[in-house]
């Protein structure tokens, strides 16, 4: 599997939704995608789905979407058929279960989501 790609459409399909310029959360996802970034390279994924859990009102569409997008992701990686339910306890049982695990598992989440967060990131600032 070509991570860098998935990487990449994962990044894109996270900012696609906020293109329009009447989008909700427009001006926020650059934000909330930078914060999440600096979650994930501090303390990793799972403390990273928690954060995007825990945003105001005005960042709830772009964290809603990017962690439907990161755990997405996570899902077609390891080839995992049941994606989790859009609630924090839900969320937080599927990376126990199927990421914290195996530390090999963990890294390569943990950096496999730097490098969309990134891609993200970038992707935001040229299209918004």
């Amino acid at each position: 599997m070509n991570l860098d790609h998935l990487a990449a459409v994962t990044a894109q399909s996270i900012v696609a939704g906020f293109s329009a310029a009447n989008s909700p959360g427009r001006d926020k996802v650059e934000t909330v995608i930078r914060k999440a970034l600096g979650v994930v390279q501090e303390s990793g994924p799972t403390a990273a789905i928690l954060f995007l859990y825990t945003r105001s009102k005005e960042e709830e569409p772009a964290s809603k979407s990017l962690r439907t997008q990161l755990l997405g992701m996570t899902t077609e990686l390891f080839a995992i058929s049941a994606r989790p339910a859009d609630r924090a306890g839900d969320a937080l049982t599927f990376l126990a279960t199927n990421v914290s695990d195996q530390l090999p598992r963990l890294l390569l989440v943990r950096q496999t989501w730097e490098q969309t967060l990134i891609y993200a990131r970038f992707a935001a600032k040229a299209m918004l």
